[in-house]
């Protein structure tokens, strides 16, 4: 079984057509929507850089492989508020040069790049549930796919009790 790279291949192709576009096109005029993408470029790269580490610590990963090569199931750290905290941080990547740039074609391929990372975060879960079988269902079950606002609340409320 082989993880599908069809639908990330295009959002990572339509990424880097935003990125070049913001960098030909420049800065939007709007400060306020400026400063709120530099917020989402923060965001992204917290849900983007943990998961490498974060994998490689706790997915049982046999030697020689690397972080996408995971045994189990791993649910400690941001993996307790996502399921797809890498993914997450590349769609607030596709959020950050469209705020920066806030020009019609960057919007198109943000949108466009969000929605193919979307379509392969289905596709991820589908290959998940089918390795991993009942482990990761139970997790489903736990955890939301992309709301960190539901995953935080979820976890604080678990702690607490």
């Amino acid at each position: 079984m082989t993880k599908p790279y069809g639908r990330f291949f295009i959002a990572a192709i339509l990424t880097g057509a935003l990125i070049g576009t913001t960098l030909l096109l420049g800065s939007g005029d709007s400060r306020p929507l400026r400063m709120l993408g530099a917020f989402f470029a923060l965001l992204a790269l917290g849900f983007f850089i943990p998961p490498f580490f974060i994998l490689r610590k706790y997915g049982e990963i046999k030697e020689g492989e690397t972080f996408l090569d995971t045994q189990v199931v791993v649910k400690a750290g941001i993996y307790q508020i996502v399921r797809h905290p890498q993914y997450l941080g590349y769609i607030f990547l596709t959020f950050t040069f469209m705020l920066l740039s806030q020009h019609w074609l960057t919007t198109l391929f943000g949108v466009g790049a969000a929605l193919f990372f979307y379509l392969h975060i289905l596709q991820e879960e589908e290959y998940c549930l089918a390795r991993f079988g009942n482990d990761y269902r139970e997790y489903m079950q736990l955890v939301p796919r992309l709301n960190v606002v539901s995953g935080v609340f979820r976890l604080l409320t678990a702690l607490m009790q």
